[in-house]
């Protein structure tokens, strides 16, 4: 019969959990929706205001396209510069379903904004849940959930454009959340989650995140190492903690194989100029007023010394009220608590120091370690950080708020008479008061970082000049344009818009020099074949020549650059400007899909043995010849060739990398491992099993 009692009461309790938590995610559900409402409407002419947005939705129009019309995942982006791959790419944001599913339902420029939708509600989701990790009260999950879900820093990523870093953030609390229940408690749930979690830091701006939160899930683990020999030596719990790391971890490589597979061959296509000073650095102190101050004047560069601003970097905004409450962690810091809240905080203090890495031990690091500079950006490392300081404030507030409520209430008196003063709950008083204080900052968070979601029209300039270009060239193109970066291939894809990435991510070649020659001269820099102006007609070349006029473009081509696709001599290597010059032959290039690239070309066999295609060389291409493959495809100073056969054929360059296949048959049989672990099927099995037997 006890047993029976107790059966029930869990079973009570796990429906009351259950309702709380369905409670708590319809008021972040609201919260999210409230506070995203302004990007939320759903017209193809209004896109997220920052000017980064485009390019990074770029990925989106590339995969909805090539998806829709081909039935291919893209593993090539042929429309920037000179090509770069997506797979290791730090902007490529498909295998993220927050950002990729609405995307590819909806298309590139309404999908996002849905995808915004999901991130901020997915934040407090992780929030709510990291808070119920370190064993807080209800209304200090709740708190957490909603703050972490308007923090200035995810919303900072938002309002720069940086859509791929926003669909990121929730992940960050989550990793942290299972990897801590991963050593705590029993099952392969938990690994398997915190594995997952990990893996979509990965899948969401490749190197950034994941390089801060790998760090601080080593100092997670060496908090546990230590909490597990605090009563003496006992190789038995650590070893069981390294198990379930090991477990984490190689889960997290397994479901991120597909991406880190080929990462070690795109390397050399994604780096990036390191500020090798770190000038962008800066003090703890300011870091942790990124959380506390939004006047936005405050971080201007006059005080700051930062250039443009601080919005898209530094903005970090959560209010006053966790600070405040870091100061009642302090007694809150019990022998049951101490082993949570200390991890809380040196993780805090971990981060905020990681901010400032031009005045901490972090510079050594970074001298030794010259690759972290290619992906540092110091307000990233304030990333990891927010949930930290969140969390705190919520340990902070949860035994504050414990506390008033325990105090007892004034008894009972008698005034005249009969009269008689109704106790007073004081208690109860001081923890509306403390509500009261909670909701006001939190209505000032959310009223600051509201301001910076909104939407603005779209460039009009943009689809004047795609539309241009489909109308008059038929080929590739090589273009200049508004912002300066140049060598992007024009294309009006799915609701017009256009298919480019930023500049900084072009490919870095290596080669080694031919004997006697010198590298420089090797590698083919393709000039801008058009050059598009915003501000007035004045060609930036000389041998420049107007071919277009739109609303506040002027289009001008440049008349030595070469051919996206032509025949040429490989035994006249190119010098100089102008590769090959006349001695090229142009041939009809057509880009069918982002991984397929078709040539026609005739041959004479006399001065123009290669086709070249101006598309970086890389590992994974090959050859097709009429329908017939011959081969992999060979590098010719930097771009993709192959042997030119005499007479008229179709040449069709294929990527197709065997990384990818490998990476991608990791990643699903460890999904489909996942699938079966956790899945109820092996277990009913078992029952099964055992019933006959028996």
């Amino acid at each position: 019969m006890s047993f029976s009692r107790a059966n029930l009461f869990r079973k009570l309790a796990a429906a009351r959990s259950f309702w709380l938590f369905l409670l708590a995610a319809l008021i972040i559900l609201s919260v999210s929706f409230l506070f995203t409402r302004q990007v939320l409407k759903l017209d193809s002419e209004l896109v997220i205001q920052n000017a980064e947005f485009e390019p990074n939705a770029g990925l989106i129009s590339v995969a909805y396209s090539s998806l829709r019309d081909h039935g291919e995942f893209p593993l090539w982006n042929p429309y920037a510069d000179t090509g770069v791959p997506y797979l290791g790419d730090p902007v490529s944001y498909l295998f993220n379903p927050l950002g990729s599913v609405p995307g590819l339902i909806l298309g590139p420029i309404n999908g996002p904004k849905i995808g915004i939708l999901l991130a901020v509600l997915f934040s407090g989701l992780s929030g709510y849940y990291l808070a119920s990790v370190l064993g807080l009260s209800w209304p200090a999950r709740i708190w957490a959930g909603v703050f972490l879900a308007i923090n200035g820093h995810l919303t900072a990523r938002f309002f720069g454009g940086q859509f791929q870093l926003g669909i990121a953030f929730p992940f960050i609390a989550f990793s942290f959340a299972f990897f801590i229940q991963s050593l705590r408690r029993e099952g392969a749930w938990y690994p398997i989650l915190a594995g997952a979690s990990v893996a979509l830091l990965l899948f969401s701006g490749l190197l950034y995140y994941f390089l801060f939160v790998i760090p601080g899930l080593v100092i997670t683990f060496l908090f546990f190492a230590a909490a597990s020999q605090s009563e003496g030596l006992r190789t038995d719990r650590l070893a069981h903690l390294v198990k379930r790391s090991a477990a984490a971890a190689g889960w997290a490589l397994g479901f991120s194989a597909v991406l880190i597979i080929p990462f070690f061959q795109t390397f050399d296509f994604v780096g990036k100029d390191a500020d090798r000073f770190l000038k962008h650095s800066q003090t703890m102190p300011n870091s942790f007023l990124n959380f506390l101050v939004s006047d936005r004047e405050y971080y201007r560069e006059p005080n700051r010394g930062m250039p443009g601003g601080f919005l898209q970097e530094f903005y970090s905004y959560v209010g006053v009220v966790p600070a405040l409450a870091l100061l009642f962690v302090i007694p809150a810091f019990r022998r049951g608590n101490r082993l949570l809240i200390g991890l809380m905080a040196t993780l805090f203090l971990f981060y905020l120091a990681w901010s400032s890495a031009r005045h901490t031990p972090f510079s050594y690091v970074y001298d030794t370690f010259p690759f972290l500079f290619n992906f540092r950006w110091s307000s990233r490392a304030l990333a990891p950080a927010t949930p930290m300081l969140i969390m705190l404030g919520a340990i902070g507030i949860d035994y504050l708020y414990q506390l008033l409520l325990s105090i007892p209430k004034i008894p009972r008196r008698q005034w005249f008479g009969s009269m008689t003063a109704p106790p007073i709950p004081i208690g109860v008083v001081l923890s509306l008061v403390l509500l009261a204080l909670l909701a006001y900052n939190a209505r000032d968070v959310f009223s600051t970082n509201r301001e910076l979601y909104g939407l603005v029209q779209r460039r009009q300039d943009h689809l004047a000049v795609a539309e241009w270009f489909e109308e008059n060239e038929t080929s590739p193109s090589y273009v200049w344009m508004f912002d300066g970066s140049p060598g992007i291939s024009l294309r009006l894809a799915e609701q017009g818009i256009l298919r480019l990435d930023p500049s900084y991510w072009r490919p870095k070649l290596q080669y080694p020099p031919l004997e006697g020659g010198d590298q420089g001269a090797q590698v083919i820099e393709p000039r801008a074949e058009y050059i598009v102006l915003t501000n007035d007609a004045t060609p930036l070349e000389e041998d420049a020549r107007l071919v277009g006029v739109l609303p506040n473009r002027y289009i001008y081509r440049l008349e030595d650059s070469p051919s996206f696709a032509s025949l040429v001599d490989s035994r006249a290597p190119p010098l100089g400007d102008l590769p090959w010059g006349d001695r090229a032959r142009e041939a009809t290039a057509r880009i069918v899909s982002p991984n397929v690239i078709e040539v026609e070309a005739t041959s004479s066999g006399v001065g123009d043995d290669t086709v070249l295609v101006l598309q970086s060389y890389f590992s994974g291409w090959r050859v097709e010849v009429d329908g017939e493959r011959i081969g992999a495809a060979d590098n010719l100073g930097g771009f993709i060739s192959t042997e030119a056969q005499p007479g008229a054929h179709v040449y069709r360059f294929v990527f197709d990398p065997a990384s990818h296949r490998y990476g991608l048959a990791i990643s699903a049989g460890t999904l489909l491992g996942a699938l079966l672990i956790v899945s109820p099927i092996p277990r009913l099995v078992g029952r099964l099993r055992r019933r006959r037997a028996k």
